[in-house]
């Protein structure tokens, strides 16, 4: 029989998410992940050229989701929560077509979504998520799901330590003192562990603190030289470590590697500034999210390797442990 929990992290940079295919054996892990780009469809198209962007009706309007929306110029820029929120059945709908068309994976009424909201807006907004995600339809197909989960981001990178593949719990990261870092593109999300349980009180989100802060500080030198990126242009930039305009490509890898560094920097200030007294009791320090790539060598050289542990796969691991907690023995 196969495995109808999904995983879902839905953030601002892209969603990612995570299930097990039971049909399989031994069970397959299935992972993705997409941009969290969405752009009105143009009316028409070209022929020959649109055909192959595939178009998503809901509410009343055709959309472009993902890859397919990046290079339009009718993209909506994603950076409020209600926004995401309002889209969230759309972008859930292409989860579904991936893992049925991809995966072959039967999903029916019976699936179960475990879902996640930055912290610091989680208990406020997952109500209207939960809503949203009930009853919709997308592209002429409706879907009801009744049991929906949502977690706050960091919640599942604390999970998927602590749950093994299994669903066994892992005794390793038992009873223990942590400070989970989950670095997602707009915000960095702080999970205070004490004696094995989240603390809602230590814990909190910092708005503006991800990964786009060194995408604007390097849009703003690449300006300099004449280089005028999108926020789409500068994320693949800032992968890539090259910039490529008029047939040029110049690489940019000692720019990036010196805003990494004042990146993280700014990080440790901030991050200790609220959760100082926190880092002095912990156990260890959790990073994840995308941006575990980009700061993960600071903090071994500021912390010590034996004080950090970085998540198999990051930027996966909010989906991972959401999926973990739900399906756990």
């Amino acid at each position: 029989m196969q495995n109808s929990t999904i995983g879902i992290d839905l953030g601002f940079g892209d969603l990612k998410y995570y299930t097990v295919k039971n049909g399989d054996d031994p069970p397959k892990e299935i992972i993705g992940k997409f941009p969290t780009a969405i752009a009105l469809a143009r009316r028409g198209g070209i022929r020959g050229l649109d055909d192959s962007h595939r178009r998503y009706r809901y509410l009343d309007n055709e959309y472009l989701i993902g890859t397919d929306a990046l290079s339009s110029d009718k993209a909506m820029t994603i950076r409020d929560l209600d926004l995401l929120i309002d889209y969230a059945p759309l972008l859930v709908s292409r989860v579904f077509e991936r893992l049925i068309t991809r995966n072959q994976l039967a999903l029916n009424g019976d699936t179960a979504l475990a879902v996640g909201l930055p912290l610091g807006e989680f208990f406020s907004k997952k109500q209207k998520l939960i809503t949203l995600l009930s009853d919709f339809e997308v592209s002429k197909r409706r879907r009801q799901i009744s049991d929906i989960k949502v977690f706050a981001q960091g919640q599942g990178v604390f999970y998927d330590c602590l749950i093994k593949n299994d669903g066994r719990v892992n005794k390793a990261w038992w009873g223990k003192n942590l400070v989970v870092l989950d670095f997602g593109f707009n915000t960095l999300d702080i999970l205070c562990v004490k004696d094995g349980a989240c603390c809602k009180e230590s814990s909190c989100m910092i708005y503006g603190a991800g990964i786009c802060r060194i995408t604007r500080d390097l849009g703003d030198e690449l300006k300099l030289s004449g280089y005028d990126l999108s926020e789409p242009a500068l994320k693949v930039t800032l992968v890539e470590k090259k910039v490529r305009q008029f047939g040029k490509t110049e690489k940019i890898g000692a720019i990036i590697d010196e805003l990494t560094k004042e990146y993280a920097q700014y990080i440790f200030n901030e991050v200790y500034a609220r959760v100082g007294d926190n880092i002095k009791n912990a156990e260890k320090i959790i990073i994840a999210g995308g941006g575990a790539y980009y700061v993960k060598n600071y903090f071994e050289e500021k912390y010590g390797k034996k004080f950090i542990y970085v998540s198999k796969q990051p930027e996966f691991s909010n989906a991972r442990g959401f999926y973990k907690f739900r399906t756990a023995k």
